[in-house]
């Protein structure tokens, strides 16, 4: 079944997250969810599973997992779908085609009237182009954790100051040719930031790598951006983090570099950031101890700091066999918790050149000493973070 989280009734507080004018409004509070037809047998995931079509313009196998961010409205129909995490532009329209035509929904009730509400939808992708089949599969965990993110959001949503408020115009416009460059590139760039509570756009990490030049030119990019006008919780300041795509088309004979926004649409910071990102909250009463944070106050960080993980990570880590022989080199991305006690949970290999790599990143991260935990209105809390530990011969 799908899963809304907080389908209990909350104390009376502001019915709404965000103005009604803004298409991504609705509500944090409702007594009863919405519900799909056939909710109790599979329900808008096994819909999706079960209509997803092939792309016959598609090349290649491809997996990963995508996420989408949408709103149930009053009528029951999903409206305003974002893909926040992508499998590929082909892969997403399939998905996204699908759910346009997905069955109206019961709408969810507040206090006796219709309201809409938000609806995350992640499933892992999985394409075969010898077989051409497309399969789809809900991860139920990471919904869930969606949802709750979902549950503790923001009233005022960050906004960027410059050129008309659009960040992707900011970073087409402003992004440098990047030395060094030697091969043409064509692909995207998909990386997450936080918006801290005065505005600044801080850890910028790469979590969909192209090539390093690229990589480095859009960080840059972004890392030069004017400030935002930070999110509000009620009179609160709150940091906000959300994942940030472009297209990056490098050319060498002309010596330019093209910056441009992705169709399907991506997290919208026309005006002001999507109300659906993931969001930290600075309230107490909206926390609870297994709450995972992606930005606090006050960063976990490895004991002696950089110098002394990069330190840890090169006495460390045994370059595998079969990687070596074979010149496999390239960045691991690593997704892990610090827990209230320093100690590293929950620990994934997000993105890999090779197996082996991943699986010595792993282990290198298993065997990591514990860290100086993260504080949120100082307390120690649960911090996730993304890391990539680069592998070079």
């Amino acid at each position: 079944m799908i899963l809304f989280v907080g389908s209990t009734a909350v104390k009376a507080q502001d019915d709404l997250t965000l103005n009604p004018n803004n298409r991504a409004y609705y509500s944090r509070y409702y007594d009863a969810a919405p519900r799909f037809p056939d909710i109790y047998i599979g329900g808008i995931f096994q819909y999706l599973s079960d209509h997803i079509q092939y792309p016959d313009d598609m090349h290649g196998s491809v997996s990963g997992q995508i996420n989408i961010h949408a709103i149930v409205d009053t009528t029951g129909a999903i409206t305003d779908p974002l893909v926040v995490r992508s499998v590929s532009p082909k892969v997403d329209r399939a998905v996204l085609d699908v759910l346009s035509k997905t069955p109206k929904s019961q709408p969810a009730m507040y206090k006796g009237h219709k309201v809409p509400v938000f609806l995350a939808i992640v499933m892992n992708i999985s394409v075969d182009a010898d077989a051409k089949t497309i399969k789809a599969e809900r991860d139920a965990q990471a919904q869930i954790k969606e949802m709750q993110w979902a549950k503790k959001a923001f009233d005022v949503k960050p906004g960027f100051t410059a050129d008309h408020n659009n960040l992707y115009k900011y970073v087409a416009d402003s992004i440098k040719y990047p030395v060094g460059v030697r091969t043409d590139v064509d692909g995207v760039v998909q990386l997450h930031f936080i918006v801290d509570t005065l505005g600044k756009l801080k850890n910028i990490t790469i979590l969909k790598t192209l090539s390093k030049e690229a990589d480095q030119a859009l960080i840059d990019a972004l890392s030069e951006a004017p400030n935002f006008t930070p999110a509000r919780l009620g009179i609160k300041k709150v940091a906000v983090g959300f994942t940030f795509s472009m297209g990056i088309t490098i050319n060498t004979a002309t010596k330019t570099i093209i910056a441009k926004q992705l169709s399907p649409p991506q997290p919208n910071v026309n005006a002001t950031v999507n109300a659906t990102t993931r969001t930290t909250i600075a309230d107490n009463s909206l926390t609870d101890a297994n709450q995972i944070f992606t930005a606090v106050e006050v960063n976990p960080g490895y004991p002696g700091g950089e110098s002394a993980f990069a330190k840890y990570l090169q006495d460390s880590i045994r370059y595998p066999a079969y990687a070596k022989k074979n010149k496999v080199q390239g960045k691991v991305y690593v997704q892990f918790v610090v827990e209230t006690d320093g100690s590293l949970s929950d620990i994934k290999v997000m993105r890999t050149p090779s197996a082996d790599l991943g699986d010595e990143a792993a282990r290198v991260m298993k065997d990591c000493n514990k860290w100086t935990p993260g504080y949120q209105n100082g307390k120690p809390v649960r911090v996730q973070f993304v890391i990539p530990i680069n592998f070079s011969l």
